[in-house]
């Protein structure tokens, strides 16, 4: 009787220890598992923050490039404007005369050098 006694006190001690092992175990699994999730969220803000940090760059690009523009708009009625993309253009008032000042000796220079074989220009660079 004895012996039984003992086998179920026995038992009944392993059914006790365990308890608290699994009860361990399953916090430690639910703590790991927030600080998982906790560094995965931390992960997210700091990407999110960069991404509005690089969005807010953005906005103020776009805002002074609207500003240039804006202001280009309120030069264009402007004759002194209107002057000034005309000549870009190549366009004159009339009375006035073009003139247009070129290196001729460098444009011939070029010209010349187009014009002359793989030959020609192997003596040349030799010296001959």
């Amino acid at each position: 009787m004895i012996s039984r006694f003992s086998k179920i006190n026995k038992r009944k001690i392993q059914r006790k220890s365990a308890l608290p092992i699994l009860l361990t175990i399953f916090t430690l699994l639910i703590v790991g598992f927030l600080i998982f999730s906790n560094w995965r969220i931390n992960q997210q803000r700091t990407e999110q923050i960069s991404r509005i940090k690089s969005l807010r760059q953005e906005i103020q690009n776009l805002e002074e490039k609207n500003r240039e523009l804006e202001s280009l708009i309120a030069q264009i009625p402007t004759e002194f404007f209107l002057e000034q993309k005309a000549r870009e253009l190549g366009l004159k008032r009339p009375g006035e005369e073009v003139v247009v000042i070129s290196l001729l000796e460098e444009i011939e220079n070029k010209e010349g050098d187009d014009k002359k074989t793989f030959w020609q220009k192997l003596l040349n660079w030799l010296g001959f």
